[in-house]
């Protein structure tokens, strides 16, 4: 039932002018999926167009670069003068990363960067804290809950903290079955949940998109 509900709203996704204009990355998307590379769910994409127009968002700092797919569409949502800072761990993604980025003419507007997120993020807060619009999170989710206090303080007030995965294929709400090897990742996005409703210096709702997606804004 649920796979029908997603099937059924996703067809309910608009082919209009914005998307046609990017739809170079949208067939590469598909090419992406198509090669078992991390790509983002077509709900949650939207939902993260809406906000990104919504908020007027300028500059974002995602973690999970994976190959770059995500990135470059978020940059076509927020206009040539966006800035992305996108961060990866993995050399051999970054490496495609940088290269599809630069073919599809996007270097002037994103930062791919190589590295552990947490030590990367960190630094950050020293010299940006306070400018991000939008915080995306979407790499290793057992992580989410050790970048969740720097990540908060990158945002500007009324930035956009927005993590995806976060119920982690129904096993994080118990809606399925618990991998063994999965419980780890498990327990800390569930640590990750509870922090984000329970902040005095956020306001999260979690909402069943995608796979998950929590969004919190940041109050003054």
């Amino acid at each position: 039932m649920r796979e029908k509900t997603r099937e059924y709203l996703n067809s309910l996704l608009p082919q209009d002018s914005e998307y046609k204009r990017v739809s170079p990355l949208l067939e590469y998307k598909q090419d992406a999926k198509e090669h078992l590379y991390p790509v983002i769910h077509d709900d949650t994409l939207q939902l993260i167009r809406v906000m990104i127009k919504t908020s007027g968002a300028k500059k974002m700092l995602e973690v999970g670069t994976a190959v770059g797919a995500s990135a470059m569409l978020f940059s076509s949502f927020m206009g040539e003068d966006s800035k992305i800072i996108t961060i990866e761990r993995d050399p051999d993604s970054h490496a495609k990363a940088v290269e599809n980025i630069s073919s599809y003419g996007y270097s002037d507007r994103i930062t791919p960067l190589l590295g552990e997120a947490e030590p990367i993020v960190s630094e950050m807060t020293e010299t940006m804290a306070g400018t991000f619009d939008i915080v995306f999170l979407d790499g290793a989710k057992g992580h989410y809950i050790y970048l969740l206090d720097d990540c908060v303080k990158l945002l500007r007030p009324g930035g956009l903290l927005i993590a995806d995965n976060v119920l982690f294929r129904g096993m994080v709400s118990g809606a399925d079955k618990l991998i063994r090897r999965k419980i780890t990742i498990v327990k800390r996005l569930r640590k990750f949940l509870i922090a984000i409703n329970n902040r005095e210096d956020i306001i999260s709702s979690v909402l069943p998109i995608g796979d998950g997606v929590s969004v919190s804004v940041k109050v003054k």
